[in-house]
């Protein structure tokens, strides 16, 4: 009833009649204003699909400029190994990389950056394995971590020390990589503090002795690898895996074990002294 009244005051109106005796021109108008519509989503899907093309396309050419940064690192460290440093050209890396020489300065701002970057990523096991350490205290033996550590140690500087040695012996190279190194804040000293850090936190477990510096035992089991891949590299020595391994487990052995004797060792090599001093009187 009340929707009848409502209606019948409605129409009464002029202008609603009029709409109403219209009804054509109204729906002519809600088609009109469908097809503007229709016309600006159309154009809103498109812009969209126009943007995600865009961000596809910068995703592929970011990947394509890492991946020739990639390849530029790859051709100076092969180009370090097989050429030497004294012939490593920026033509000849660009080259190697199948990009254009211009290219590296993009990357790079200049070829002792892009040097020092190709020997970092000789590296980058050993940095992994050290970051790594921390998930490592308190697992398996103290011996055999370090010994892990060491085999990569040697490995990396056993690959780079010639190349670092050719570094280290021209002056302006040598200036040049270690300004890198302290805008970088890098360093050997970093990855022995991080072997320090994992040998105290080995300490606190009471699976190395409170009588060890585990600064001290840190620097010594890096430099002993550094030395011992020096050694090797320098005089051509081509050790087997298995060879080099063996030998750093003996380093390890014997800073674990001390240089200094212990009472139950001295007890035990003075009873074999005098039974052999025994076997030698009565004979």
């Amino acid at each position: 009833m009340f929707l009848l009244i409502a209606f019948a005051q409605a129409f009464a109106e002029p202008t609603i009649r009029r709409a109403f005796q219209t009804k054509k021109n109204l729906l002519t108008h809600a088609e009109h204003l469908f097809n503007r519509l229709e016309h600006t989503l159309s154009i809103k899907l498109r812009d969209a699909a126009s943007d995600i093309k865009k961000q596809s396309g910068n995703g592929k050419r970011k990947r394509k400029m890492s991946d020739n940064r990639q390849n530029m690192i790859d051709a100076t460290n092969h180009l370090l190994q097989t050429h030497g440093l004294a012939r490593l050209t920026t033509r000849e890396i660009a080259r190697k990389a199948k990009v254009a020489e211009g290219l590296i300065y993009h990357h790079f701002k200049d070829k002792a950056e892009l040097i020092h970057s190709a020997i970092e990523s000789r590296f980058s096991e050993t940095e992994n394995l050290l970051q790594n350490l921390p998930l490592q205290v308190g697992t398996r033996t103290l011996p055999e971590i370090l010994e892990d550590v060491m085999v990569s140690v040697y490995r990396a500087h056993y690959e780079m020390v010639l190349i670092v040695c050719s570094i280290f012996a021209d002056h302006q190279l040598r200036v040049r990589m270690q300004e890198i190194m302290k805008e970088r804040d890098m360093g050997p000293q970093h990855a022995i503090e991080g072997l320090s850090v994992f040998l105290a936190a080995e300490q606190r477990l009471g699976r190395l002795s409170d009588a060890v510096d585990p600064q001290a035992a840190a620097k010594c089991l890096w430099m002993i690898s550094i030395q011992s891949a020096m050694s090797d590299r320098l005089t051509g020595s081509e050790p087997a895996a298995n060879q080099v391994r063996r030998e750093i487990r003996g380093y390890v052995q014997t800073l674990m074990t001390g240089l200094a004797p212990r009472p139950e060792i001295q007890k035990k090599n003075g009873s074999k002294k005098s039974n052999k001093r025994g076997s030698n009187e009565k004979e």
